[in-house]
Protein backbone atom coordinates (compact mmCIF):
# COMPACT_ATOMS: atom_id res chain seq x y z
CA UNK A 1 0.00 0.00 0.00
CA UNK A 2 1.31 3.53 -0.83
CA UNK A 3 1.18 6.28 1.49
CA UNK A 4 0.43 9.98 0.70
CA UNK A 5 3.09 11.65 2.88
CA UNK A 6 3.36 15.98 2.82
CA UNK A 7 6.67 17.58 3.96
CA UNK A 8 7.20 20.90 5.46
CA UNK A 9 10.00 20.34 7.23
CA UNK A 10 13.76 18.94 7.31
CA UNK A 11 12.84 16.35 9.87
CA UNK A 12 9.64 15.37 7.39
CA UNK A 13 12.21 15.33 5.00
CA UNK A 14 14.51 12.71 7.18
CA UNK A 15 11.76 10.72 8.12
CA UNK A 16 10.69 9.81 4.58
CA UNK A 17 14.02 9.05 3.11
CA UNK A 18 14.12 6.73 6.19
CA UNK A 19 10.89 5.23 5.05
CA UNK A 20 12.12 4.88 1.54
CA UNK A 21 15.19 3.10 2.63
CA UNK A 22 13.32 0.23 4.65
CA UNK A 23 10.87 -0.61 1.71
CA UNK A 24 8.17 1.47 2.57
CA UNK A 25 5.76 2.93 -0.06
CA UNK A 26 5.65 6.34 0.02
CA UNK A 27 4.28 9.00 -2.45
CA UNK A 28 5.73 13.00 -1.61
CA UNK A 29 2.10 14.55 -2.42
CA UNK A 30 2.92 18.28 -1.05
CA UNK A 31 5.90 20.00 -0.40
CA UNK A 32 5.71 23.05 1.79
CA UNK A 33 7.76 25.85 2.07
CA UNK A 34 11.12 24.36 3.02
CA UNK A 35 14.35 26.15 3.66
CA UNK A 36 17.87 26.19 4.37
CA UNK A 37 18.66 28.13 7.50
CA UNK A 38 22.35 28.97 8.23
CA UNK A 39 22.87 31.16 11.22
CA UNK A 40 26.28 32.78 12.06
CA UNK A 41 26.85 33.83 15.66
CA UNK A 42 29.23 35.28 17.57
CA UNK A 43 31.89 37.81 17.06
CA UNK A 44 31.15 40.06 13.35
CA UNK A 45 27.64 38.52 13.22
CA UNK A 46 26.32 38.92 16.73
CA UNK A 47 24.75 42.52 16.38
CA UNK A 48 25.24 42.31 12.13
CA UNK A 49 23.45 45.32 10.17
CA UNK A 50 20.93 44.21 7.96
CA UNK A 51 21.45 47.48 5.64
CA UNK A 52 24.45 45.78 4.08
CA UNK A 53 26.36 42.64 2.62
CA UNK A 54 29.96 42.15 3.40
CA UNK A 55 32.30 40.25 0.89
CA UNK A 56 32.13 37.43 3.72
CA UNK A 57 28.51 36.99 3.37
CA UNK A 58 28.71 37.37 -0.42
CA UNK A 59 31.15 34.68 -0.26
CA UNK A 60 28.49 32.83 0.84
CA UNK A 61 26.06 33.23 -1.04
CA UNK A 62 27.73 32.85 -4.19
CA UNK A 63 29.34 29.50 -3.20
CA UNK A 64 25.51 28.06 -2.75
CA UNK A 65 24.74 29.38 -6.30
CA UNK A 66 27.43 27.57 -7.87
CA UNK A 67 27.07 24.71 -5.98
CA UNK A 68 23.02 24.52 -7.06
CA UNK A 69 23.89 25.13 -10.44
CA UNK A 70 26.70 22.46 -10.45
CA UNK A 71 24.65 19.85 -8.58
CA UNK A 72 21.55 20.50 -10.71
CA UNK A 73 24.13 19.77 -13.86
CA UNK A 74 25.12 16.51 -12.41
CA UNK A 75 21.57 15.26 -11.48
CA UNK A 76 21.04 15.98 -15.38
CA UNK A 77 23.92 13.80 -16.58
CA UNK A 78 24.50 11.13 -14.06
CA UNK A 79 20.68 11.20 -13.47
CA UNK A 80 18.86 11.85 -15.94
CA UNK A 81 16.60 14.49 -13.76
CA UNK A 82 14.87 17.29 -16.38
CA UNK A 83 13.10 20.15 -15.51
CA UNK A 84 15.19 21.88 -12.84
CA UNK A 85 15.82 25.48 -13.62
CA UNK A 86 19.59 25.55 -12.18
CA UNK A 87 19.62 29.38 -13.40
CA UNK A 88 17.01 30.14 -10.81
CA UNK A 89 18.67 32.64 -7.82
CA UNK A 90 18.67 31.29 -4.38
CA UNK A 91 16.80 33.48 -2.18
CA UNK A 92 18.58 34.67 0.97
CA UNK A 93 17.74 36.97 3.47
CA UNK A 94 19.33 38.53 6.68
CA UNK A 95 17.78 39.17 10.14
CA UNK A 96 19.07 40.90 13.05
CA UNK A 97 21.14 40.11 15.65
CA UNK A 98 22.52 37.25 14.04
CA UNK A 99 22.60 36.11 10.16
CA UNK A 100 20.24 34.05 9.03
CA UNK A 101 20.67 32.27 4.79
CA UNK A 102 17.75 31.22 3.66
CA UNK A 103 18.09 28.94 0.64
CA UNK A 104 14.61 27.52 -0.66
CA UNK A 105 15.67 25.66 -3.88
CA UNK A 106 15.27 22.54 -1.96
CA UNK A 107 11.39 22.44 -3.36
CA UNK A 108 12.48 23.39 -6.79
CA UNK A 109 14.43 19.68 -6.73
CA UNK A 110 11.64 17.66 -5.04
CA UNK A 111 8.92 19.76 -7.27
CA UNK A 112 10.61 17.83 -10.17
CA UNK A 113 11.44 14.27 -7.94
CA UNK A 114 7.75 13.57 -6.29
CA UNK A 115 5.77 12.76 -9.41
CA UNK A 116 8.16 9.93 -10.30
CA UNK A 117 7.49 6.80 -10.72
CA UNK A 118 11.30 5.22 -9.70
CA UNK A 119 11.60 4.46 -6.12
CA UNK A 120 15.15 4.76 -7.13
CA UNK A 121 15.27 8.14 -8.53
CA UNK A 122 13.20 9.24 -5.27
CA UNK A 123 15.70 7.75 -2.89
CA UNK A 124 18.66 8.96 -4.83
CA UNK A 125 17.84 12.45 -4.98
CA UNK A 126 16.20 12.66 -1.33
CA UNK A 127 19.84 11.67 -0.61
CA UNK A 128 21.19 14.18 -2.25
CA UNK A 129 19.41 17.10 -0.60
CA UNK A 130 19.94 15.75 2.66
CA UNK A 131 23.50 15.72 1.52
CA UNK A 132 23.30 19.02 0.94
CA UNK A 133 21.03 20.95 3.75
CA UNK A 134 23.05 19.06 7.30
CA UNK A 135 26.20 19.63 8.21
CA UNK A 136 27.87 17.42 7.92
CA UNK A 137 30.57 16.78 4.70
CA UNK A 138 29.74 14.28 1.92
CA UNK A 139 31.79 11.51 2.91
CA UNK A 140 30.46 11.59 6.47
CA UNK A 141 26.79 11.51 5.06
CA UNK A 142 27.68 8.54 3.08
CA UNK A 143 29.27 6.49 6.18
CA UNK A 144 26.08 7.23 8.31
CA UNK A 145 23.82 5.94 5.54
CA UNK A 146 25.77 2.82 6.02
CA UNK A 147 26.15 2.49 9.57
CA UNK A 148 21.90 3.19 9.55
CA UNK A 149 21.90 -0.15 7.13
CA UNK A 150 21.09 -3.62 9.41
CA UNK A 151 21.60 -7.22 8.03
CA UNK A 152 18.13 -6.73 6.01
CA UNK A 153 19.31 -4.06 3.87
CA UNK A 154 17.83 -4.62 0.52
CA UNK A 155 20.21 -4.23 -2.34
CA UNK A 156 19.06 -1.31 -4.00
CA UNK A 157 20.04 0.69 -0.86
CA UNK A 158 23.76 -0.59 -1.18
CA UNK A 159 23.38 0.59 -5.11
CA UNK A 160 22.27 4.27 -4.13
CA UNK A 161 25.00 4.31 -1.50
CA UNK A 162 27.50 3.20 -4.07
CA UNK A 163 26.43 4.97 -6.63
CA UNK A 164 26.99 8.36 -4.68
CA UNK A 165 29.91 7.43 -3.29
CA UNK A 166 31.48 7.48 -6.06
CA UNK A 167 30.69 10.79 -7.58
CA UNK A 168 33.71 12.84 -7.03
CA UNK A 169 31.86 15.85 -8.50
CA UNK A 170 28.88 15.73 -6.43
CA UNK A 171 31.26 15.21 -3.61
CA UNK A 172 32.64 18.70 -4.33
CA UNK A 173 29.80 20.36 -5.08
CA UNK A 174 27.74 19.70 -1.58
CA UNK A 175 31.21 20.30 0.38
CA UNK A 176 32.03 23.47 -0.95
CA UNK A 177 29.45 26.23 0.10
CA UNK A 178 30.32 24.27 3.86
CA UNK A 179 33.70 24.65 3.49
CA UNK A 180 33.47 28.15 2.35
CA UNK A 181 31.14 28.83 5.33
CA UNK A 182 33.82 27.54 7.37
CA UNK A 183 36.38 29.78 6.11
CA UNK A 184 35.09 32.73 6.45
CA UNK A 185 34.86 32.35 10.37
CA UNK A 186 37.24 33.74 12.92
CA UNK A 187 37.90 31.89 16.05
CA UNK A 188 34.90 33.51 18.43
CA UNK A 189 32.44 33.00 15.42
CA UNK A 190 30.36 29.83 14.42
CA UNK A 191 27.31 28.32 12.18
CA UNK A 192 24.66 26.31 12.18
CA UNK A 193 22.66 24.41 9.90
CA UNK A 194 19.16 24.26 10.57
CA UNK A 195 19.31 24.30 14.00
CA UNK A 196 21.14 21.18 14.54
CA UNK A 197 23.11 21.70 17.52
CA UNK A 198 26.42 20.68 15.49
CA UNK A 199 28.29 23.92 15.03
CA UNK A 200 31.18 24.47 12.01
CA UNK A 201 33.83 26.57 13.19
CA UNK A 202 36.80 28.28 11.72
CA UNK A 203 38.69 24.96 12.37
CA UNK A 204 36.29 22.49 10.58
CA UNK A 205 37.44 23.49 6.93
CA UNK A 206 39.27 20.22 6.50
CA UNK A 207 36.50 18.30 7.13
CA UNK A 208 34.90 19.15 3.99
CA UNK A 209 38.75 18.07 1.91
CA UNK A 210 37.65 15.90 -0.47
CA UNK A 211 37.89 12.09 0.89
CA UNK A 212 38.17 9.01 -1.45
CA UNK A 213 35.09 6.92 -0.50
CA UNK A 214 36.22 3.41 0.02
CA UNK A 215 33.96 0.40 -1.04
CA UNK A 216 34.99 -2.33 1.83
CA UNK A 217 32.00 -4.27 0.29
CA UNK A 218 32.79 -8.34 -0.46
CA UNK A 219 31.05 -11.09 -1.60
CA UNK A 220 31.13 -14.56 -0.92
CA UNK A 221 29.30 -18.18 -1.87
CA UNK A 222 27.77 -20.27 0.62
CA UNK A 223 26.78 -23.79 0.06
CA UNK A 224 25.46 -26.03 2.74
CA UNK A 225 22.15 -27.44 4.51
CA UNK A 226 19.71 -25.22 6.64
CA UNK A 227 16.86 -25.22 8.63
CA UNK A 228 14.76 -22.68 7.97
CA UNK A 229 13.10 -21.19 11.42
CA UNK A 230 10.37 -18.50 9.47
CA UNK A 231 9.21 -16.36 6.40
CA UNK A 232 7.96 -13.10 6.09
CA UNK A 233 7.06 -10.63 2.78
CA UNK A 234 8.61 -7.49 3.39
CA UNK A 235 6.65 -4.19 2.77
CA UNK A 236 8.31 -3.18 -0.42
CA UNK A 237 7.38 -7.24 -1.65
CA UNK A 238 10.79 -8.57 -0.87
CA UNK A 239 10.43 -12.50 0.15
CA UNK A 240 13.19 -13.19 3.35
CA UNK A 241 13.42 -16.70 4.88
CA UNK A 242 15.20 -17.09 8.39
CA UNK A 243 17.56 -19.56 9.20
CA UNK A 244 21.20 -20.04 10.53
CA UNK A 245 24.12 -18.44 8.79
CA UNK A 246 27.47 -18.81 9.99
CA UNK A 247 26.22 -19.42 13.70
CA UNK A 248 24.04 -16.21 13.48
CA UNK A 249 20.44 -16.39 13.24
CA UNK A 250 19.58 -14.20 9.87
CA UNK A 251 17.07 -13.54 6.88
CA UNK A 252 18.34 -14.42 3.48
CA UNK A 253 16.52 -13.30 0.51
CA UNK A 254 14.56 -15.70 -1.82
CA UNK A 255 13.70 -12.96 -4.59
CA UNK A 256 16.19 -14.43 -7.05
CA UNK A 257 14.38 -18.25 -7.14
CA UNK A 258 11.01 -19.19 -8.09
CA UNK A 259 7.82 -19.65 -6.29
CA UNK A 260 8.38 -23.36 -6.81
CA UNK A 261 11.52 -23.12 -4.88
CA UNK A 262 9.96 -20.82 -2.14
CA UNK A 263 7.63 -23.41 -1.43
CA UNK A 264 10.08 -26.59 -1.27
CA UNK A 265 12.23 -24.15 1.62
CA UNK A 266 8.28 -23.29 3.27
CA UNK A 267 7.83 -27.52 3.36
CA UNK A 268 11.09 -27.82 4.59
CA UNK A 269 10.34 -25.41 7.58
CA UNK A 270 7.05 -27.19 8.12
CA UNK A 271 8.64 -30.95 8.19
CA UNK A 272 11.67 -29.57 9.81
CA UNK A 273 13.73 -30.85 7.60
CA UNK A 274 17.15 -29.56 6.85
CA UNK A 275 17.28 -28.43 2.64
CA UNK A 276 20.49 -27.88 0.70
CA UNK A 277 20.94 -23.95 -0.54
CA UNK A 278 23.46 -22.33 -2.27
CA UNK A 279 23.69 -18.49 -0.84
CA UNK A 280 25.63 -15.16 -1.62
CA UNK A 281 26.71 -13.39 1.33
CA UNK A 282 27.59 -9.33 1.01
CA UNK A 283 29.81 -7.88 3.79
CA UNK A 284 31.00 -4.61 4.67
CA UNK A 285 34.05 -4.76 7.00
CA UNK A 286 34.06 -8.28 7.32
CA UNK A 287 30.28 -8.17 8.62
CA UNK A 288 27.68 -9.87 6.44
CA UNK A 289 24.98 -6.97 5.63
CA UNK A 290 22.71 -9.32 3.46
CA UNK A 291 22.55 -12.78 1.93
CA UNK A 292 20.47 -13.98 -1.03
CA UNK A 293 19.36 -17.28 -1.82
CA UNK A 294 20.48 -18.42 -5.77
CA UNK A 295 19.47 -21.67 -5.87
CA UNK A 296 17.38 -24.60 -3.47
CA UNK A 297 18.04 -28.20 -3.58
CA UNK A 298 16.54 -30.97 -1.99
CA UNK A 299 15.20 -31.82 1.94
CA UNK A 300 17.35 -33.70 3.90
CA UNK A 301 16.57 -36.33 6.64
CA UNK A 302 15.73 -34.62 9.90
CA UNK A 303 18.23 -34.81 12.50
Amino acid sequence: MTENVIINTIDDLVDVQRRLFNGENVNIEQIGNLTHIIKLSGGRFENYDVSYINADIAKIVLSYQDSFYRMVSILEKDFDIKGIDKNQLINFKLEHGSLEVVADFINKILEVVKDMESKDKKQIIITIVLSVFVYMSFSEYISHLKDTQNIEAEQENRQIIAKLASNKDLQNAINAPKATTASILKEDENATFNAVEHQINHTNKQDYDFKEIIDTTTTKDIEGNFKILGYEISNNGSKKFKTIVEGKTRWILANLIDAEARMRLATASINEREIRLSLRAVSEYNNITEITILEVGTQQNAN
